[in-house]
């Protein structure tokens, strides 16, 4: 069209029907190429912000990933320590519910919270012998808690009396003075 009106131009026929309606084409031409310009620029202005917010996108995607990968491990770990920690909360009910019932059976006549039992009771010495037909319990005396080891003869007469059995042996419980150890010549205990 452009060609066509250049052409005309050239040739001096400015005037008349045919160079009008060449002139109109080409006029509608120029407003539909820049309408078509505007398009294609905004066109390509939403795919940059497409690629860019794409970009964006892809690097979070990525961080992401790695912030994934190492908090994983983490993962198998509070894993284990819930497990770990129902584990040992059911070994510490289970202590309590075994002092308190030895503090309900054994030690009725001394009253001591479970605190108390583990200073006072829980940090008696003693030794275990092995005899063919029995087993053996010792507790040490205290010399400086003579109340726990009064209670402590009395549960273990108490738990005498029951008469337990652990793989064919009679267990049997007794409360002994603390043995003095005489350090012998070479540095050897009697």
């Amino acid at each position: 069209r452009r060609r066509r009106l250049d052409d005309l131009i050239a040739q001096s026929k400015t005037s008349g029907k045919a160079f009008a309606t060449i002139a109109l084409d080409h006029q509608q031409a120029l407003v539909q190429a820049e309408a078509s310009a505007k398009a294609a620029a905004k066109a390509r202005a939403a795919i940059d912000k497409n690629t860019a917010r794409r970009t964006k996108l892809e690097a979070q995607r990525d961080q992401i990933a790695a912030r994934r990968a190492h908090l994983e491990p983490q993962r198998t770990i509070r894993k284990l320590d819930v497990a770990q920690d129902a584990i040992l909360t059911a070994t510490k009910l289970t202590a309590a519910q075994l002092i308190l019932f030895v503090l309900r059976e054994y030690l009725v006549s001394f009253a001591m919270t479970p605190e108390t039992f583990l200073q006072r009771v829980f940090t008696i010495r003693g030794r275990k012998e092995l005899r063919t037909t029995e087993e053996l319990v010792v507790f040490y005396e205290n010399p400086r808690d003579p109340a726990v080891n009064d209670a402590l003869r009395d549960a273990c007469q108490h738990i005498n009396k029951r008469a337990l059995q652990r793989d064919g042996r009679t267990l049997r419980f007794s409360v002994e003075h603390r043995p003095i150890l005489r350090i012998l010549s070479g540095g050897q205990f009697d």
